[in-house]
């Protein structure tokens, strides 16, 4: 259906979020990951299946602003190589990087299922000067 709602945990009501800008809104999917940032404070929305079960691998950053109930959708550069067309996955995050890993290539169908046992990596912000100098004292 392409709609993004939230709930408000404390009255247990749902409010629909709008996009900002509709060409950067994101096509509608199914068995996606949506994984939240602390950090940041922003969504990171990775892979699914589109309503034609083409797979995707698209990497995108979803902000959000309460008051207004709008979300910003900014896609991810590639990093050096194409992520892996993914879905029905796993993401999360951990100190400024987001680990995907299993899932499916390609929608399931037939007896053997396109599975797959690789990992992405996406790292969002630099290796904080303290994880640095603990590996320079190691060596």
């Amino acid at each position: 259906m392409n709609d993004l709602f939230e709930l408000d945990v404390g009255t247990y009501k749902w409010r629909e979020l709008k996009f900002g800008n509709e060409i950067s809104k994101p096509i509608g999917r199914s068995w996606a990951t949506l994984t939240y940032n602390p950090d940041a404070n922003y969504f990171f929305l990775y892979g699914g299946i589109d309503p034609n079960n083409f797979p995707l691998n698209e990497r995108m950053k979803l902000s959000f602003t309460t008051k207004s109930a709008t979300c910003q959708c900014e896609y991810l550069e590639m990093s050096k190589s194409v992520p892996e067309k993914r879905l029905w996955h796993s993401t999360l995050y951990i100190s400024g990087t987001f680990f995907s890993y299993g899932g499916m290539k390609s929608p399931p169908s037939g007896p053997n299922p396109p599975c797959t046992n690789s990992m992405e990596i996406v790292k969002v912000s630099p290796t904080s000067l303290k994880v640095l100098a603990m590996r320079k004292q190691n060596y």
